[in-house]
């Protein structure tokens, strides 16, 4: 199951990130060009992940899994996020949105490019955050789709053109 193997990867992978993003949020471009590094090899992950398992069958599911297994805790932090908007504003989901704002660190600096208005006392940035983990996901499996229609595209023109 390299799945696993790829999943705490990428969860390694995001934590540092969230170091790195924080600390060069004190150099303005800095911060922005850490998050395009982080998206760039969230995008290399997804073609390593798929690519690791064409020999055995082209599949995203692997891309997906890891995708899924490293932003757990994001995706659990979301919906405590969502669930206190909605229900309860207690001590514990204080600490929820904090953990959920620092989860989502390396996707801060793209939010600066947006204007977001304040309703009910809260930000839409905070919204706009419940989509970082749904992204992430999306831009492993892209990755992973564009490595499997390359190899097919690669295996139909070797064997359409040695005939």
């Amino acid at each position: 199951m390299p799945f696993i193997r790829w999943g705490i990867r990428l969860l390694i992978i995001h934590v540092f990130f969230i170091i790195i993003v924080w600390l060069a949020s004190y150099f303005s471009p800095l911060d922005i060009l850490a998050t395009g590094a982080y998206l760039y090899l969230l995008w290399k992950a997804g073609s390593l992940i798929t690519a690791e398992t064409l020999d055995l069958a082209p599949s995203r599911r692997d891309a997906l899994c890891a995708g899924l297994l490293a932003q757990s805790p994001g995706l659990l932090l979301a919906a405590a996020n969502l669930y206190s908007f909605y229900d309860y504003t207690g001590p514990l989901f204080s600490d929820c949105r904090f953990a959920f704002q620092l989860w989502h660190t390396p996707f801060m600096p793209f939010l600066t490019f947006f204007s977001f208005p304040v309703w009910g006392g809260y930000s839409f940035y905070f919204w706009a955050l419940n989509l970082g983990a749904p992204l992430y996901l999306t831009l492993l499996w892209l990755s992973a789709n564009r490595t499997i229609i390359k190899s097919e595209t690669r295996i139909n023109q070797v064997f359409y053109h040695s005939n």
